[in-house]
């Protein structure tokens, strides 16, 4: 018979197999599955407290600017996937993740 201990152990063992011990590939391919199906709620979301029916032009809506990456915020590819909108890399110019944070926090 298996002691508590040893079968705790056997439980432990198992779980870092299967979180732990992954690489970044699997990592990845994880954590693409689960920001997919944030995307698609972050858009509906978005449509539905935000939406207008207006004339957009060449300028996107908020819920139809939402972009998913298969690497960090930093963009190295480690495992971890994002989901948001594209920050401003230049002093000056903004972008939806700036529009979406006046609306967030208010204007």
């Amino acid at each position: 018979m298996v002691s508590f201990y040893d079968a705790m152990q056997l439980i432990v063992d198992r779980a870092e197999s299967l979180s732990t011990k992954m690489t970044v590939e699997d990592k990845a391919e994880v954590t693409k599955a689960g920001a997919k199906v944030f995307e698609q709620a972050l858009a509906y979301e978005v449509r539905n407290r935000h939406y207008r029916h207006r004339d957009t032009g060449e300028d996107p809506h908020l819920a139809d600017s939402i972009v998913m990456k298969n690497k960090n915020i930093d963009g190295v590819k480690d495992g971890q996937s994002v989901v948001g909108w594209e920050r401003s890399t230049e002093k000056g110019t903004h972008t939806k993740g700036y529009i979406a944070n006046i609306i967030n926090n208010g204007s």
